[in-house]
């Protein structure tokens, strides 16, 4: 399985995380009306518009225990930056242990926004097929979602989501020898932030 994980030569080169979300209501304007009177005019609805853009804060929607206790350990720094691939523009977010502690465990979760998620998905599907990485599509899960597992790596996975033009990316090497405590956690963990892309 392919790790992302960031090393210093590596800067900027991971593919994989939270949410600038803007909420535009209809708060209505203040108009004069009469002398010494206003009016409110309120716009027709209420419902605020959410616009989700790939920015670090999305990294947010995720902590470091939360990351942690999927993966089995204690996870200590959390490395945030942007990408932008052509018309591809991703949130990272990195999740490792302190250095020195000689722990085998960390979290890479992207948040990629595309021109088009179906073909972001579709290329994320045949990039993991093609390395020989054994593929299982979920139900349930966004607008569609697989987890993938390299042979010989059973605590190391990837989960790819899919909701509208987001592809969210979750590579996790974990202390979990079936990965199925990993895997569990992972969904949970996707749930928790599709709400807010």
């Amino acid at each position: 399985m392919r790790f992302r994980f960031k090393t210093g030569s590596q800067s900027g080169a991971i593919f994989l995380a939270l949410i600038a979300v803007f909420f535009v209501a209809g708060c209505g304007s203040t108009t004069p009306a009469a002398k010494g009177t206003t009016t409110t005019t309120r716009s027709a609805t209420a419902t605020p518009v959410v616009t989700v853009t790939a920015n670090t804060s999305l990294c947010d929607l995720m902590s470091l225990s939360q990351v942690g206790a999927v993966v089995g350990g204690t996870l200590s720094i959390l490395e945030r930056n942007v990408t932008k691939n052509g018309t591809e523009n991703a949130a990272n977010c990195t999740y490792l242990p302190a250095e020195g502690s000689g722990q085998r465990i960390a979290g890479e979760i992207s948040y990629l926004f595309c021109p088009n998620g179906q073909v972001c998905y579709a290329a994320d599907k045949h990039d993991d097929a093609s390395r020989g990485e054994t593929e299982t599509t979920l139900s349930g899960l966004g607008d569609a979602a697989f987890w993938a597992v390299a042979a010989g790596k059973p605590y190391t996975l990837q989960l790819s989501v899919l909701k509208g033009n987001v592809l969210l990316v979750m590579t996790l090497l974990g202390t979990n020898a079936d990965g199925s405590t990993m895997l569990n956690g992972a969904i949970g963990l996707a749930r928790g932030a599709l709400p807010s892309i």
